[in-house]
């Protein structure tokens, strides 16, 4: 009897050793602040949001969303620091009378968000910028577009 204790709490260890490193992946990850991208109704092209910006407006919070209201240029700037992590974030196309959702898919699944990623840059005053960008419009209209244009070229456009 004493044997089949010991062999027991020698299993419930080794599960424990096993089953707490799975356990503790998932906190571990980083988390933050889902964003709520509002983009001009019929917008397409490249979307490029400038953090850190001095003087810029801070990044309003609604529920326990940042909001991103996007101009028709296709750029915001704002004085809030990037937050990086995961996050659910909704991307929608807005109207002054309605909100739609944008769907966000894999290839060949009709999503309307492609290419996102954030990066670093001097800015006009040598300062050093974070940026995050992503491109808005069909699955065919990113592979026309799958880099964002330079400063000099336009940054989107509405039909």
């Amino acid at each position: 009897m004493r044997q089949l204790h010991c062999l027991c709490l020698v299993h419930l260890l080794l599960l424990t050793l096993i089953l707490l490193p799975i356990g503790s992946c998932n906190q571990n990850e980083a988390k933050r602040r889902p964003v709520k991208y509002l983009i001009p109704e019929g917008y397409v092209g490249w979307v490029k949001i400038s953090f850190q910006v001095p003087n810029a407006p801070a990044l309003p919070i609604e529920g326990n969303q940042y909001v991103v209201r996007i101009a028709e240029t296709g750029v915001l700037k704002t004085s809030s620091q990037i937050e990086y992590g995961w996050a659910k974030d909704q991307y929608c196309y807005y109207t002054a009378e309605s909100i739609r959702d944008l769907k966000v898919t894999g290839w060949g699944g009709g999503g309307m968000v492609w290419g996102d990623f954030n990066g670093k840059e001097f800015n006009a005053n040598q300062q050093n910028e974070t940026y995050l960008q992503f491109f808005v419009g069909t699955e065919e209209q990113y592979k026309k577009n799958p880099t964002p244009p330079n400063p000099k070229q336009a940054e989107g456009s509405r039909p």
